[in-house]
């Protein structure tokens, strides 16, 4: 009998997700070689389809990593054990867990939810998760915070706002073309130094964007559409 997840005759989708994680964290570290000499600090985005991919509630009540979490933790280890990286991060394993972290819906009673803001229920619980979000913006864009890889679930509202998302990695389909826009926009930003300055080169704030090939393609043809809008060209 087949089970949830097994795959017959096709790739199997979790592989193409690790390979897609694994492409991402070298545009991270790759970038971070440029730019941490340059005060700036580097992030990346992850969107997942469900929270339990990436953080599951045992039934004592604890945290435990989900699938995309054990995977990130495997090929960041893998990456950075490269000759190229050996003096920029550390490579045992509690600083592969420091790296990265999940910012998703928070119920009422403090757990994890899946987001939806189609009745008041979920856009409370969205609201809450938004605004821990916010509370740690300038902790995130600091050194001193390790945190670099960021997981969500949604698309994040228009007032989620951090200037150094330099890669944003899309593990789920966006449906709709807002969403769609929502999701390129956390990444359409110029970036900050460590005094908080506007760094306006061109040839720093350059967004990259690992998805589905249905995705990507709209990703080409949006920034086509704002070169013919705004007479600016990307890259």
């Amino acid at each position: 009998y087949m089970q949830v997840g097994d795959v017959v005759g096709d790739i199997d989708p979790m592989l193409i997700q690790r390979h897609m994680i694994r492409r991402t964290i070298r545009e991270h570290i790759d970038k971070e070689l440029r730019l941490n000499s340059q005060q700036i600090k580097v992030l990346t985005l992850f969107f997942i389809d469900k929270v339990d991919f990436y953080r599951q509630t045992n039934e004592e009540g604890l945290r435990e990593p989900g699938e995309y979490a054990r995977i990130f933790e495997e090929e960041y280890l893998k990456v950075i054990k490269s000759p190229a990286y050996k003096d920029l991060l550390p490579s045992h394993p509690e600083h592969a867990k420091d790296v990265h972290d999940g910012y998703f819906s928070i119920d009422k009673k403090g757990g994890w939810a899946e987001t939806t803001v189609s009745n008041n229920a979920g856009r409370e619980n969205a609201e809450r998760g938004y605004n821990l979000i916010m509370k740690n913006k300038e902790k995130l864009l600091s050194f001193s915070n390790p945190v670099r890889f960021i997981f969500s679930h949604s698309a994040l509202k228009e007032g989620w706002d951090y200037p150094n998302v330099f890669q944003i990695c899309s593990l789920r389909e966006m449906g709709s073309e807002r969403e769609r826009r929502q999701t390129l926009g956390r990444g359409l930003r110029l970036c900050v130094n460590q005094e908080g300055e506007r760094v306006r080169d061109d040839s720093i704030n350059i967004l990259t964007v690992v998805a589905s090939e249905n995705y990507e393609a709209y990703a080409e043809r949006l920034q086509s559409e704002i070169e013919s809008e705004t007479g600016i060209r990307f890259g």
